[in-house]
C-alpha cells in the first residue's frame, strides 16, 4: 500500500468502531467508551499519524501497553513503541509518503554489515504478495558468499514465523587457549 500521512495528531483521542465495542463486549462482558480521551489509558499512546489511504481510518501510532507492538493484533493500524513513534512524529510532515510492506519476509543487509530476518505468517492462505515462499526466496540477491550467515536461525524463524526483526550473522567463537 503507498499512501500519504493525512495529518499528525499529539495526543489523540480514541474513537472505538462499533465492532471494536460489540467484540469488546462479548469478550469481556464490559462496555468500552464511545471516546477515550488523551492519556494513560488511551491505546493510541500520545502520538499518532493518520494516513490518507482509503477513509483515512488507518493510523501509525504508539501504546499505552507493549503487547502487540509489531504484531497483527489491530484492527490495520501501525502500532510503535512510544519512543519510536515521537520520533517519528518528529521528523515526518503531513503529505510525507508512507509505503506499508505487506511482504511476510523480509531481509536486509544493513550498511554496518549486519544481516537481518523477519519472517510473519501470511495474513490469510490465499494471500497474495511480492514474496516469494520461503524455500524459494533467492537469497543471494542480498547476500554474497563473503557474507557469514547462521542459516539454521534462518531455517528457524521461517519455520516460527514470529514477525521479529532477528540477526542473523554468523559468529565464529575462537577460544583463546
Amino acid at each position: 500500500m503507498e499512501t500519504t500521512i493525512f495529518s499528525k495528531i499529539p495526543n489523540p483521542t480514541w474513537t472505538p468502531t462499533k465492532q471494536s465495542r460489540e467484540d469488546h463486549f462479548a469478550e469481556h462482558g464490559t462496555e468500552l467508551p464511545q471516546t477515550v480521551p488523551a492519556g494513560k489509558n488511551n491505546p493510541l499512546g500520545e502520538y499518532a499519524l493518520r494516513l490518507a489511504y482509503g477513509n483515512r481510518t488507518y493510523l501509525i501510532h504508539g501504546t499505552n501497553k507493549n503487547f502487540g507492538i509489531g504484531m497483527r493484533v489491530s484492527a490495520g493500524c501501525v502500532r510503535m513503541n512510544p519512543d519510536d513513534i515521537a520520533w517519528l512524529f518528529a521528523k515526518v510532515k503531513s503529505g510525507e509518503s508512507v509505503k506499508v510492506i505487506n511482504d511476510p519476509i523480509k531481509i536486509t543487509k544493513e550498511p554496518n554489515g549486519e544481516k537481518y530476518i523477519e519472517v510473519h505468517s501470511p495474513l490469510t492462505p490465499d494471500e497474495t504478495s511480492n514474496s516469494e515462499p520461503a524455500e524459494e526466496l533467492n537469497y543471494d540477491t542480498i547476500f554474497t558468499n563473503n557474507d557469514m550467515i547462521d542459516w539454521d536461525i534462518v531455517a528457524q524463524e521461517q519455520e516460527l514465523q514470529r514477525g521479529l526483526v532477528i540477526n542473523i550473522d554468523l559468529y565464529e567463537w575462537v577460544e583463546n587457549m
